[in-house]
């Protein structure tokens, strides 16, 4: 086998999506090789102009935003695009506990982990508020379960906004056919990658 081939097949063994009995640590695992490989900054535009022309977006008093890890697509260019919609984002206790959301304003903070969130004294806003939520996630599926990173905020948080809309943000590469779910996992209702913004599969 010449080395081209060689490093072809080792990618395809890498990027090999997990079997139908993994569960989620092994989908987690993939999802990270696979995001390894991504120029998230060049899909971020895509999926930022589905989000802007998305009618339910357009149509919202109050988004919830993500302020992005260096593996997730950035979509806090929605601000620019929406200067009418009151954004605002979630804050995570420095001991555990529940997420807060608040608006999203200047100045941020960090973390002790090392992610920007809202300061304790930025507005707190009640989760029934908001309209639509947009949703990070490592992987998602085509029926709309999110794989997250297995603290269950989000799934806590989102369980407090009947009536809502979730969104899940994903690199298209990273939405796949099936992934395992709880009975806990809150399924979001929209995918929006670089392919524009659809619901999902029912």
């Amino acid at each position: 086998m010449s080395l081209r081939n060689w490093a072809r097949a080792s990618l395809a063994d890498v990027l090999a999506k997990p079997g139908d009995s993994a569960g989620k640590g092994a989908w987690r695992d993939w999802s990270r090789r696979a995001r390894a490989g991504l120029d998230l900054a060049a899909i971020a535009g895509p999926v930022v102009q589905g989000l802007v022309a998305w009618q339910p977006l357009r149509d919202a008093q109050t988004a919830l935003l993500y302020l992005p890890l260096a593996d997730e697509v950035d979509i806090t260019p929605l601000q620019q695009q929406f200067p009418g919609t009151s954004f605002v984002a979630t804050r995570t206790p420095a001991r555990g506990g529940v997420l807060s959301i608040h608006r999203l304003e200047e100045p941020l903070e960090t973390h002790p982990y090392g992610f920007l969130q809202p300061r304790e004294a930025a507005q707190m806003v009640a989760p029934s508020a908001v309209d639509v939520w947009l949703l990070p996630g490592l992987a998602f599926d085509r029926h709309g379960t999110r794989l997250g990173r297995g603290a269950g905020y989000f799934d806590e948080l989102v369980g407090r906004a009947p009536g809502s809309i979730q969104v899940g943000v994903s690199p298209q590469a990273c939405v796949v056919e099936r992934l395992p779910h709880e009975p806990h996992d809150r399924p979001v209702h929209f995918l929006a990658t670089e392919d524009g913004t659809t619901p999902v599969v029912s």
